[in-house]
């Protein structure tokens, strides 16, 4: 979905909510596991909708970073989530 996507960015989206689960206690560490690929997904998500629309970035805000959606998309998935929990 999103050919500039790196691998390490991707990784890192997985990896470091499992570090921060580590001194969480148990169910906390779950939800930070679970929360780190809600938010992976809503970064593929917004790529996806801006690939489909032809578009390149979603503002000009914040040059040269795709724009404002594209530094909050993972956050707002996440952030759903958690308040929907």
């Amino acid at each position: 979905m999103s050919p500039n996507k790196t691998w390490s960015g991707t990784a890192a989206m997985l990896i470091m909510p499992a570090v921060v689960g580590l001194v969480l206690p148990e169910r906390m560490a779950l939800w930070s596991l679970v929360l780190g690929g809600v938010a992976l997904i809503g970064d593929l998500w917004v790529s996806l909708i801006k690939r489909l629309s032809g578009q390149k970035d979603t503002g000009s805000i914040i040059p040269g970073h795709g724009g404002l959606l594209d530094r909050l998309d993972s956050h707002i998935m996440a952030l759903s989530i958690l308040g929907f929990y």
